[in-house]
């Protein structure tokens, strides 16, 4: 994708870009429905009683049920969740890849795994988990100075659903201080004006590409719905200070449990059943 010289301007100068209709809704509603697959199964095993086919609403409610009544098997589907073909499939495709190109990144990295979020205060133990608070995506990639975010809407997200709010032009002002919190790490209150945040409503299909500087959080959702939205991060191997600092990654620790998690799991006669 080629930008004009007016849309590199902006990106240069506000950190981000709204891209608009550049998504197939088509595929963008297979990514939420193999991620809604995931919930359903855990629903269905646990004698979930919906009808078919299942309405949003029905399926939300159930959801936040199972929230409530089986926390583990939630958190199983949710982890599942975020290794989704689909999900994976679309942060390599043309789509996505070549916006990077436009605004600057010449051989695109993927720096973590994508991430599908399902936002709601049902669906949630402390405020981050469903309200990102303020933050700088760059703190917990480390990585190219060029890095990018793409932020990608599953479903129509306007004000009342807790629309992106973005700070323009923070990106300029490097690496903001930041306090710890329950989530992970928010900027300082005192380096920002609340004034200034720009919301961002956008549609299915849309797509925002911001710096990994960009200060920006997610706004309240006030609704009783879920907001469905993913994120991919790139940085750029061909970025000299990265090369400088030999590829440096945040993410050091990636090993399974050695012990096993189900005791007595599987049984020779359960391994026989399968083959």
């Amino acid at each position: 994708m080629k930008f004009s010289q007016s849309q590199l301007l902006s990106y240069k100068t506000d950190g981000f870009l709204l891209l608009k209709d550049v998504l197939s809704k088509d595929y963008l509603a297979e990514i939420r429905q193999e991620a809604k697959g995931c919930f359903l199964r855990q629903l269905a095993h646990r004698g979930y009683s919906l009808t078919e086919p299942v309405s949003e609403r029905e399926f939300e409610q159930a959801l936040y049920r199972l929230f409530k009544e089986d926390y583990e098997a939630f958190v199983g589907a949710a982890k599942l969740c975020q290794h989704a073909i689909s999900l994976f499939r679309l942060s390599a495709s043309h789509e996505v890849i070549d916006p990077l190109h436009g605004v600057g990144i010449r051989q695109p990295a993927i720096c973590v795994k994508p991430i599908i979020y399902f936002n709601s205060r049902h669906l949630s133990k402390i405020e981050g988990h469903y309200k990102t608070p303020a933050h700088q995506d760059w703190r917990s990639m480390q990585g190219s100075l060029n890095s990018v975010v793409v932020w990608i809407p599953l479903i129509d997200i306007n004000m009342e659903l807790g629309a992106l709010e973005v700070l323009p032009k923070s990106h300029l002002r490097g690496l903001l201080p930041t306090e710890r919190d329950e989530w992970f790490r928010h900027v300082r209150s005192d380096c920002m004006d609340e004034e200034e945040f720009v919301p961002l409503e956008v549609e299915a299909g849309d797509m925002v590409v911001f710096s990994a500087f960009l200060v920006h959080r997610s706004g309240n959702n006030t609704t009783d719905s879920i907001r469905w939205s993913m994120h991919y991060r790139y940085n750029d191997a061909a970025e000299q200070s990265w090369i400088d600092r030999k590829f440096v990654h945040p993410y050091k620790v990636y090993h399974p449990e050695q012990e096993i998690i189900s005791e007595g799991f599987p049984s020779v006669d359960q391994l026989r059943e399968i083959f």
